[in-house]
């Protein structure tokens, strides 16, 4: 049996329906309620946040890289240019070197980030692609990349004087060595420094220019350190037994270091098939490991003599000759493969041009 005034009553109401106007006002008493504050406010985490910035900043950046994840992992061998570039200088690498728990730590994170922005304008050199705007980027960046290094080396010298030297060779043989790389990458497009400055055009060792001159600095203040030393060498027997351990210490380092790094040359020897950058790398490796040998030859003799801060010296110019030889084998194969993409191109391109060249024949 049909109730029809239930019905109509369910159908009244369904057809129940504000007015826009109506709607208007609700929403504006709605949006000018005061809400009333909750006395446990002070406990909330916003408040936490305010009260703890320097916690939360650091939470806020471990969340931004994990979510982030794969772009930083993909950031890490971009160059000057690339759309991750940023990300790499301007995010990864300043928080590596804020959090290095000590001053020794934080300078070889900054020698390892020295040699990647040298490193990197090689590979734009290689690929011709170190203009101007790439070249003044990578000047700024390394200008306060070894600023930073040198006042952290001065801070490692207080505690480990031996390692604020192998620091300080590190990043003297890097420039040496990228210096010279940059050299050899110009000759073999075809360019030469002379015509370069004269012709306006780009200068492939400028981005090393400012590096150069701190770790001439830093060198000197070595130097200084050394002569310091020769001066007083007398002044206590005691100074010098711990000179002549602090020399057999190093010794036995750089030994170990020009073994292996004649290894890496032998297995790096060039054939009838190698380019001219490679030979000249390879060349250039093996001439330095031959003034490594006579450096070490030197500081057995000083040694021998009695003339410990000359031993010193020496043993370091010949630490410094090995690392520049190692980093020469190691240019060679990632510069290769970079080398040869850009002659297959300029012969992709240069096909092109002829077969355009001849289809544009007419018969």
């Amino acid at each position: 049996m049909k109730d029809t005034r239930f019905n109509k009553a369910i159908k009244d109401i369904k057809n129940i329906s504000m007015t826009s106007a109506e709607k208007r006002m609700v929403f504006e008493c709605v949006m000018k309620t005061t809400p009333i504050k909750s006395t446990w406010t002070v406990y909330s985490f916003g408040k936490w946040i305010q009260t703890h910035r320097s916690i939360s900043a650091l939470v806020f950046i471990v969340i931004v890289i994990s979510a982030g994840n794969s772009a930083v992992l993909a950031s890490r061998n971009t160059l000057p240019g690339d759309t991750l570039y940023p990300i790499k200088v301007n995010m990864v690498e300043p928080i590596r070197v804020a959090f290095a728990p000590t001053p020794r730590i934080k300078a070889e994170i900054q020698t390892e980030l020295v040699q990647s922005r040298l490193q990197e304008a090689e590979t734009l050199a290689a690929r011709g692609q170190l203009n101007d705007g790439k070249e003044q980027s990578l000047n700024q960046r390394i200008d306060q990349q070894v600023s930073d290094l040198t006042a952290n080396i001065n801070e490692v010298k207080k505690t480990s004087p031996e390692k604020a030297d192998d620091i300080s060779t590190t990043l003297e043989a890097s420039i040496n060595a990228h210096t010279r790389i940059l050299d050899v990458i110009a000759v073999n497009r075809g360019e030469s420094h002379s015509n370069s400055k004269e012709n306006g055009a780009i200068n492939v060792d400028g981005a090393v220019t400012s590096a150069m001159v701190a770790s001439s600095s830093m060198s000197e203040s070595t130097q200084t350190s050394r002569t310091s030393l020769k001066l007083n060498k007398k002044s206590e027997s005691k100074d010098e037994s711990k000179n002549n351990k602090k020399y057999s210490k190093r010794k036995e380092s750089v030994e170990s270091l020009i073994q292996s790094t004649t290894a890496d040359v032998a297995g790096a020897t060039t054939t009838a098939t190698s380019s001219l950058l490679q030979e000249t790398i390879v060349n250039d490796a093996r001439i330095n490991l031959d003034h490594a040998q006579e450096k070490l030859q030197e500081a057995q003799n000083h040694n021998s003599n009695g003339n410990s801060s000359e031993a010193y010296s020496a043993l370091i110019d010949s630490e410094r000759a090995t690392k520049e030889a190692a980093l020469f084998i190691k240019a060679t194969s990632r510069l290769e493969k970079e080398v040869k993409n850009e002659e297959i191109n300029a012969s992709s391109h240069g096909n092109n041009n002829v077969q355009g060249g001849q289809s544009g024949k007419v018969e």
